[in-house]
């Protein structure tokens, strides 16, 4: 992924469609097109409570995080924003070997809910090189990023 996607569903459609515990201590994001590393966005995470509720027995919920991940080594978020490490992008392979996302693959998941994500063509035959592509379901449906 390029590492800009896109949410135009609300914080509600989100909470239906995943079936999700409802959180209204959250703001309320605005819909945006073109999400870019460090925006705010809407993550959907476990509880760290465990939960007897039939309604919603993986007891998941709606959370805010920035869009990014901080490399080990980055003391904070400022010097990560400074020295532009945010990582977006990781290979499916690799990603369990890979120091910037290692632990955080094997100890901090969650899903990234949304309408779709752009690809960058390279060489698709008629298309000309760094064309966007957005990328959504057949049926509209959110996407889930992990």
């Amino acid at each position: 992924m390029c590492g800009r996607y896109a949410m135009a569903q609300s914080q509600e459609e989100i909470v239906a469609f995943f079936d999700l515990k409802s959180n209204d201590n959250n703001p309320t994001l605005p819909l945006n097109w073109n999400i870019a590393p460090t925006n705010e966005i809407y993550i959907v995470k476990d509880s760290a409570e465990t939960t007897s509720d039939l309604e919603h027995p993986t007891s998941r919920h709606l959370d805010i995080a920035s869009w990014g991940l901080i490399a080990p080594w980055q003391k904070n978020t400022v010097e990560a924003r400074a020295g532009q490490s945010h990582a977006i992008n990781a290979r499916s392979e690799s990603i369990h070997e890979k120091p910037t996302f290692r632990d955080a693959f094997r100890t901090s998941r969650c899903l990234i809910p949304a309408t779709g994500y752009y690809e960058w063509a390279t060489s698709l035959g008629k298309y000309p090189p760094k064309q966007p592509f957005y990328i959504t379901s057949s049926d509209d449906a959110p996407l889930a990023i992990a």
